[in-house]
């Protein structure tokens, strides 16, 4: 059994009352991988962007 380097389930992401991501899934295997959102517009591409960007800097704070 392997351990990735990060997964995110059931995440939701939220920037504003007509900004949200409702059960987000994301797993990434290595560090290092190089990932790409894509969708439409309005789909929520950056809401999970900055909203990630919120955690990192969350979990950097607490952990390291």
């Amino acid at each position: 059994m392997s351990i990735n380097f990060l997964e995110i389930n059931n995440a939701t992401f939220v920037a504003s009352k007509k900004n949200k991501v409702l059960d987000f899934n994301l797993t990434i295997k290595n560090e290092g991988d190089i990932i790409c959102l894509l969708g439409p517009s309005g789909i929520g591409k950056t809401t999970i962007y900055d909203q990630s960007l919120v955690c990192k800097r969350f979990l950097k704070e607490k952990f390291i």
